[in-house]
C-alpha cells in the first residue's frame, strides 16, 4: 500500500464500506481493513447489496458487521465513524426527523457489536 511508503503520521486512509464493493466481485472487507491497519483514519459505513453504492443502513445489506467490528478491534481503530445513508430510497426526499431515529438505532447496533467484541478481548 502506497501510503505506508510515505510514512507520515498525518497521512491516512478513509475506508467506505459501500464503495469497497462497487464494480468488484469477491470483496474481502476484512482484508481491506487489515491492510489499512494503523493507516486507517476514518470510516464511512453503509450497507450495500454488493452491486452498487446503495447507502443503506448497516444490517440492510450483505456486509457482515460483526466481522467488520472484529477487524476494527484487531487493528485498534480509534478514528472517526461516519454513517453514510443519504442515497437510501427509504430516506429519499424525507427530512431528518424521519431519518434520524432509524439511523441512530442502526449505529447503536453497530457500536454494541464493537463493545461486545472489546469486552471479550479484555
Amino acid at each position: 500500500m502506497e501510503v505506508t511508503k510515505i510514512n507520515n503520521p498525518c497521512l491516512g486512509l478513509c475506508l467506505d464500506t459501500g464503495h469497497s464493493f462497487v464494480g468488484k466481485e469477491d470483496v474481502d472487507l476484512s482484508k481491506n481493513v487489515l491492510e489499512c491497519g494503523r493507516n486507517l483514519f476514518a470510516l464511512h459505513i453503509q450497507d450495500t447489496d454488493g452491486k452498487k453504492d446503495r447507502h443503506w443502513l448497516p444490517g440492510q445489506g450483505i456486509i457482515n458487521w460483526a466481522q467488520f467490528m472484529k477487524d476494527l478491534v484487531s487493528i485498534d481503530y480509534q478514528g472517526v465513524l461516519t454513517l453514510e445513508i443519504s442515497g437510501s430510497p427509504e430516506f429519499a426526499e424525507r427530512n431528518v426527523d424521519h431519518i434520524l431515529p432509524k439511523a441512530m438505532e442502526s449505529i447503536k447496533n453497530v457500536l454494541k457489536l464493537r463493545e461486545s467484541i472489546g469486552r471479550r478481548r479484555s
